[in-house]
């Protein structure tokens, strides 16, 4: 079976630094282990790094069986601005001429994700065309999300400058064959947003991390990368964040939190790794607080030897619609570890651990964050027992081979039906 799929800006290959979902790669990689043929359709600007890999289409051979169409585009700098939009557009239309160039061929099925939203309009309408069957990934709530930043008195003007996008978003998900999203609520305000029932096809595909090995000789490597840092993993207990620093997190009360446990257990440590827009002014909310450590990007072995002396992770995520509707990789990642999660997030992320027993919802206020990183420290029977029902919930329902065979399982049946 050949199949498409078309997911732009994420990691073209496992480049063994933090755990990141990888959509698109993921399945590629079910699909090539069950013997299938895959192209995947990228920008060639990363979005997470905000750099170009190309500033002319290519396509790069991974092997036998798989290939990266990279398409370019100008790029941006911010994630929020007309910058980004015009980048999309750009990319669409390029895209467009690439498909009708005829030099592609056609695939026995496609998965398209979803924003961007021109990218994927122009996907599915050819593929409709052609009479592939498709999947439309819908991972964000675009173009409404465009309307529901704006304050309440420009809303109006909002929605008639975003009329031909919520055009665009609707006739994409009603082009495809059908749709996947990482949560119920998700996939149910997609059938809304596009206006028509849910269909047998339609399904819940949550956004999970795969897992990394890390062999013995990496894991002692790493440990004295740590202590080179100046961080010592057996001195005293740790909270660990481990991420993309973006406007997606709000760390101001962590950071009030932070400040009042030093007093109460002065060798506890939050340690928070990564990149991003955001690092510099992350970094300077903690400025003058010494146990607070910021390694910057570490890689799978130092990851693995962080969590293995972490207490908790933190997911100190804003409360926004599309995060409440979903079970962001942060908390997923968390539990691949087998650790428990804090967070103050809202929706789906806090019917999860309730449920589960796998972390501490708190209100996203200094004192409510320093309640549940107390509770953690203090409370070692319950923190294993969170520790075990982690571990346990990610193996039942959130493993990445499971997720993504049985994936690969409903492609081949929509592909066999629409075929057959």
């Amino acid at each position: 079976m050949r199949v498409w799929l078309l997911q732009t800006g994420e990691p073209l290959h496992s480049d063994g630094g933090a755990p990141r979902p990888m959509r698109a790669m993921n399945l590629a990689d079910a699909l090539v282990a069950q013997g299938h043929s895959v192209e995947v359709w990228s920008s060639a600007f990363y979005h997470q790094e905000k750099r170009h890999r190309s500033r002319r289409f290519e396509s790069v051979r991974i092997h036998d069986r798989l290939v990266v169409h990279l398409i370019p585009s100008m790029g941006y700098v911010r994630n929020i601005g007309p910058a980004r939009l015009i980048d999309h557009a750009q990319m669409a239309l390029r895209l467009w001429r690439l498909l009708r160039s005829e030099r592609f061929g056609k695939p026995d099925v496609a998965f398209v994700g979803y924003p961007p939203i021109e990218v994927a309009w122009v996907m599915l309408r050819w593929l409709r065309r052609l009479g592939v069957p498709s999947f439309i990934d819908v991972k964000d709530q675009w173009p409404s999300l465009f309307v529901d930043a704006m304050p309440d008195a420009l809303k109006p003007v909002a929605k008639w400058v975003f009329a031909p996008y919520f055009w665009l978003g609707r006739q994409a998900m009603r082009n495809a064959s059908a749709i996947t999203s990482m949560s119920q609520p998700f996939l149910e305000w997609s059938l809304r947003f596009c206006g028509r029932a849910r269909r047998f096809s339609d399904a819940v595909v949550p956004l999970v991390p795969a897992r990394t090995l890390v062999t013995e000789a990496q894991m002692w490597e790493a440990k004295q990368w740590w202590a080179d840092a100046g961080v010592d993993l057996g001195q005293g207990p740790c909270f660990s964040f481990v991420g993309s620093l973006s406007q997606a997190f709000d760390f101001t009360a962590l950071k009030g939190a932070a400040e009042q446990l030093h007093r109460l257990h002065p060798t506890c440590r939050l340690v928070i790794c990564g990149s991003g827009a955001e690092a510099s002014s992350v970094q300077s909310l903690f400025a003058g607080l010494n146990h607070v450590v910021f390694p910057g990007w570490i890689d799978a072995p130092k990851i693995a030897a962080l969590m293995a002396a972490t207490v908790a992770t933190l997911a100190p995520y804003r409360n926004t619609p599309d995060f409440q509707l979903s079970i962001p990789n942060k908390v997923l990642d968390s539990l691949a570890f087998g650790l428990p999660v804090v967070t103050a997030l809202q929706g789906e992320v806090e019917e999860l651990i309730a449920e589960g027993g796998v972390g501490l919802v708190c209100t996203d206020t200094p004192e409510g964050w320093l309640l549940a990183l107390r509770r953690l420290l203090e409370d070692a029977e319950g923190r294993r027992d969170m520790s075990r029902r982690a571990a346990a919930l990610y193996s039942e329902r959130y493993d990445a081979r499971s997720v993504y065979g049985s994936f690969v399982t409903r492609m081949e049946k929509l592909a066999l039906d629409s075929h057959g």
